[in-house]
């Protein structure tokens, strides 16, 4: 146990120190916005696939404040350096320190999976159970700062945003390989701007590593972030695995008159 931990830490040591070193993480992301929300400005985050890539939730997402990455297994334990933070448009914010507070850490274990005409989905309403973590520890870490699931904190992403933006990535670990578990990691951004409210709950998704997409349970994933952006009674599809197209289908009901759409998955990466 004691070769564990100390496996744990040098690599999160190790990731701590690369993404300062390297140009922020490409992939799965939040960019850090603000809207106008009963005549307050209010900050949220825009999942978004900064590769490009379209994994069946869309480049951009339809929703807010929910996206998932994947963690990365070594030597027992796993780190993921997604979902990170951007700000490209820092309007308001320029000048002003962000924060992110983490205010719980929850997980999903054995999302249920049917087969309908060949193809996977997670059952149209399903509603996620999301339980607390009890022998697993979860860490989160800007390279200065650590605040964990056992020791609740608030990290400063930066002190002062800059008018070119800023790429703010963090690394999460844990001290086991999660397998047939999302992890919904809940933070709320705030920042010293006057008149700039905080966020509502801002969900980072972590799913296991994996061979395949059914290890990885990305349809699993993609539904996870829906629900907790708002949306219910989601069917979420995947054919076979000798099937090349997969593809979501189901309506995405909408909640608070943000309007969903139904994507079409074509890979993972």
């Amino acid at each position: 146990m004691k070769i564990k931990w100390i496996l744990f830490a040098i690599l999160l040591t190790l990731g701590l120190t690369l993404p300062r070193i390297c140009a922020a993480h490409a992939g799965r992301r939040f960019e850090v916005k603000t809207e106008i929300d009963g005549g307050m400005e209010k900050l949220y985050a825009q999942g978004y696939n900064s590769s490009g890539t379209d994994d069946g939730g869309g480049v951009t997402r339809s929703y807010t404040n929910a996206i998932h990455d994947h963690w990365s297994n070594v030597f027992g334990a796993a780190t993921s350096g997604l979902p990170s933070f951007d700000v490209s448009t820092p309007g308001s914010l320029q000048g002003y320190a962000l924060y992110a507070e983490l205010v719980g850490v929850t997980k999903w274990v054995d999302p249920p999976l049917v087969e309908m005409g060949g193809m996977m989905m997670v059952p149209s309403g399903t509603v996620p159970v999301l339980e607390p973590l009890t022998f697993d520890n979860l860490f989160v870490s800007n390279g200065t700062e650590m605040i964990s699931n056992s020791a609740l904190g608030t990290l400063l992403l930066d002190n002062s945003v800059s008018s070119s933006g800023e790429h703010l990535d963090l690394i999460y670990g844990i001290d086991l390989e999660p397998a047939n578990a999302l992890y919904a990691v809940e933070w709320i951004l705030s920042t010293d701007a006057p008149g700039v409210m905080a966020s509502d709950s801002i969900y980072a998704i972590l799913s296991p590593d994996g061979a395949n997409m059914s290890e990885k349970m990305h349809v699993e994933s993609l539904y996870l972030e829906s629900y907790l952006a708002g949306s219910v009674g989601g069917m979420v599809m995947v054919p076979e695995p000798a099937t090349a197209l997969l593809m979501i289908v189901g309506g995405l009901v909408c909640i608070g008159g943000v309007r969903r759409r139904c994507p079409v998955v074509f890979g993972d990466r």
